[in-house]
């Protein structure tokens, strides 16, 4: 009687266990893909101000450049990153 206790209790837990290890290796993945995407857009953004500086002029086209880069990441790519 104890035995079959024991063994349904251990049962339970190891299903518990595998339900929240999937849900940590799905939030795992989401950071991964998160950190990678704003590596990504950060070296886009370094480059468009790095150019702004090199040319020694700030136009209003890569003002505009920079900030649609900014709104890209921003509304699209993270937000479609998050609901997967």
């Amino acid at each position: 009687m104890i035995l079959q206790r024991l063994t349904l209790l251990l049962g339970g837990m190891t299903i518990s266990m595998k339900f929240v290890e999937k849900q940590l290796v799905t939030k795992a993945q989401k950071h991964e893909r998160l950190i990678s995407l704003s590596g990504t857009e950060a070296c886009a953004i370094k480059n468009l101000v790095a150019k702004a500086l090199a040319d020694n002029e700030i136009s209003e086209k890569c003002v505009g450049a920079i900030l649609a880069e900014i709104e890209k990441v921003y509304n699209d790519q993270i937000y479609n990153c998050c609901k997967k």
